[in-house]
């Protein structure tokens, strides 16, 4: 919502403090991820993952990652 509200510092840095708390929620992760996509994949990759390793069968995951390769 803070970024689509053009407060992406403020929704990055919320992220943060979420996983800072969950580090393995892979929710937060996907959430993350998604923000990162266009902003900086690599990270955007890691997040999506980590969310992997943590629940293999993440549908948002892997559509996170389907998404980075287009």
């Amino acid at each position: 919502a803070l970024d689509r509200a053009g407060r992406p510092s403020e929704a990055a840095h919320a992220l943060d403090e979420a996983l800072a708390v969950r580090p393995d929620d892979p929710v937060l992760r996907n959430a993350r991820g998604f923000f990162r996509i266009g902003r900086d994949p690599d990270g955007a990759r890691a997040d999506f993952e980590q969310a992997l390793r943590a629940e293999p069968g993440n549908a948002r995951a892997h559509l996170g990652m389907a998404h980075l390769l287009r």
